[in-house]
């Protein structure tokens, strides 16, 4: 087998692997496997691989091109948010996640508002205190 049929056969394969590392499996120098490549009419720069979008509820991908992380603002803005429910006043609210993290952190249950939480804490300390 010739090296033009391996190197065919490898980017037929893996087409994200590079030129560097098949030249490194065959032995031959990079710029050997790019000219081989070119001469087989095939890209000489590797394709990235899709990427699926970060949000979680989303499945589509993201083009080769793209820097973004989530597919559309849209996405972007679902996957910094989460859905929590208030402990004063019941209701499902949507907050930043980083939000979220830091009044669980101070707080042992999570409000919606400054009110909620007054309320909630003040209602809390009633409990406790006996009569």
């Amino acid at each position: 087998m010739t090296n033009t049929e391996k190197i065919k056969e490898i980017r037929k394969e893996n087409p994200t692997k590079k030129a560097s590392e098949i030249a490194k499996e065959l032995g031959l120098t990079r710029e050997r496997v790019r000219q081989i490549l070119n001469s087989l009419g095939l890209p000489t720069r590797f394709l990235t691989p899709l990427r699926i979008c970060l949000n979680e509820k989303c499945v589509n991908e993201i083009t080769r091109t793209s820097k973004a992380k989530t597919c559309s603002p849209r996405c972007f803005y679902e996957h910094h948010r989460e859905i929590f429910k208030c402990a004063y006043c019941g209701e499902a609210k949507m907050m930043l996640k980083t939000i979220l993290a830091i009044q669980r952190q101070k707080y042992t249950n999570t409000y919606c508002s400054k009110p909620c939480r007054s309320r909630g804490i003040w209602v809390g300390r009633k409990e406790k205190i006996p009569i």
